[in-house]
This record gives structure tokens, sequence and C-alpha cells, in this order.
């Protein structure tokens, strides 16, 4: 597939899994806090990313932001290489553990804008889209990481599905290769 099918394609499923959310959402009778310029969740180190959604949140930020390339590039340098302080420093390597570590740290995305929105939210990954929160006082202000409180949740596809958009990823990486953490992805591909 070019670059413009993946970005179609990937613009299609986006549009069907914000249908799934919302039937998620009200079968579980789940209210949710969240807004748009609510950024607490975005300082988490976002571990897994398609390949076809940094197509197109690349494509997205050259057509819409290109005098923001450079920013997202240095930021999202600077984030890598907190995370490989984190990697090389702490003796437990727990995957949890060294997410909520890099989370306290409180490194916002480098998709933020000055007033926390996200500027690629009409084309945010997956994993960004899954995360909620009941309560934004409650859960939200950082850095809360307690699984035992019933106020942030994620809304997750089947095995299935997962499978499919896995190898989808996979078709999408033939003709290059793509990180699958975003600030990582960012820094490495924002300007090929």
């Amino acid at each position: 597939m070019s670059r413009t099918e993946w970005i179609e394609f990937t613009r299609g499923l986006y549009e069907l899994y914000d249908q799934y959310i919302d039937e998620c959402l009200h079968e579980k009778k789940r209210d949710i806090a969240c807004t748009m310029g609510c950024s607490y969740c975005c300082n988490h180190w976002v571990e897994d990313i398609y390949a076809f959604e940094m197509k197109t949140i690349i494509s997205y930020i050259k057509e819409q932001y290109p005098d923001k390339i450079k920013r997202i590039e240095i930021e999202s340098t600077g984030a890598e290489m907190e995370m490989e302080q984190i990697l090389e420093n702490e003796e437990i390597t727990d995957e949890s553990y060294m997410l909520n570590r890099f989370y306290t740290l409180q490194i916002p995305c480098p998709l933020l804008d000055s007033e926390g929105k996200c500027i690629v939210y009409p084309v945010r990954p997956l994993t960004c889209r899954s995360f909620f929160s009941r309560d934004v006082n409650r859960f939200c202000l950082p850095p809360v990481c307690d699984d035992e409180l019933d106020g942030t949740f994620m809304v997750l596809l089947n095995e299935q599905v997962e499978t499919v958009l896995d190898e989808l990823h996979f078709k999408a990486c033939l003709d290059e290769s793509i990180p699958t953490s975003l600030r990582s992805a960012l820094a490495y591909c924002i300007n090929k």
C-alpha cells in the first residue's frame, strides 16, 4: 500500500474505533471526565504505536504544523534520552515500573501545544484513544499510579483484532523501519 492508502486506512480505522469506544462506554455505563485540552495522561511513555499510525501522524504534522516539526523532534529526542536513562539507572526491569517511573517525570507529549491540546487529536494513536478517567480531580492530577483505584481505565480490543493490527503494522513497516513507541518514532521519523 502507498503512504496515502495507509493514511486513508488509518483514518477509517479511527472512525470505527471511536464508534466502538462509544458503544463500550454506553454499554458499561461509564461516564468519563476527559475533555479536549485535558492532558494529564499525556505524560505517559506511549509504548505501542502502529507503523501505519505513525505514517498518518507525520503526514498530518507536515500538512498542518510544519513549523512545529523541529520542536517535536527535539522534545521527542529529549524524552527518549530520559527513558534511556531510566532503563540504564534503574535496577528493576519490570516494564510497568519503568513506564510509571517515566510518568512521574511529567514530561509532556511533544504533540501538545502550549495550552495542553493535542495538535494531532483527529489522528491520535489508538493507545491514546483508549485511556479514560472517571474523575479528573481524583485520578488525573499527577502522579497517580495506584492500580487499586477504579477511576482510570482503558477500553481494550479483543485479541483477534490486536493480531490483525499487528499484521498490518508489519506490512506497513516493509518499506521503512519505524520504532513502536510514539516519542522514539517521532524522534526517528519526523524529518524523513
